[in-house]
């Protein structure tokens, strides 16, 4: 016995409700598929989010990080206080503006992201690899231009 909707929508409305269940599930089974990856490196997903943008773009303010990552704020301050605890990253003086800090990868960080940030990827071709490449384009564009507010 099929779930038949109470309510009836236009085929754009359907369309759309479509859409939102699609996305979801995507991000549901992406972060699925990526929290094992994780998990056996002892980082939680938002966690990994910080490591993987201070392991590519450097030193960076938490404003930054905050900007660039999937992470809310509120929260950034505990991930960021997380991984020092263990360790991964440590706060230093911003010598631009002595009332800021960076953050960055201690050489413990470095270490863990350049063994796990390798294995992220493998997770990431397996999950991907029913798209051919001009598939994975067209998503990107398509999200690129729901996104672009």
């Amino acid at each position: 016995m099929g779930m038949e909707s109470r309510h009836t929508y236009s085929p754009a409305e359907e369309l759309d409700l479509k859409m939102v269940i699609a996305l979801l599930r995507t991000v549901k089974a992406l972060e699925a598929g990526l929290a094992p990856c994780f998990a056996g490196w002892g980082v939680t997903s938002a966690q990994f989010g910080v490591l993987e943008f201070l392991y590519h773009k450097g030193p960076a303010r938490i404003s930054a990080i905050i900007a660039k990552t999937l992470s809310s704020g509120g929260n950034m301050t505990v991930v960021v206080r997380n991984l020092e605890r263990a360790g991964l990253v440590r706060r230093r003086r911003d010598e631009e503006d002595g009332r800021a800090a960076l953050v960055e990868l201690t050489p413990r960080g470095e270490k863990l992201m350049s063994s796990l940030f390798p294995e992220h990827l493998v997770v990431l071709r397996k999950f991907f690899s029913r798209l051919g490449d001009r598939e994975k384009r067209g998503v990107i564009d398509a999200l690129k231009a729901l996104g672009d507010r």
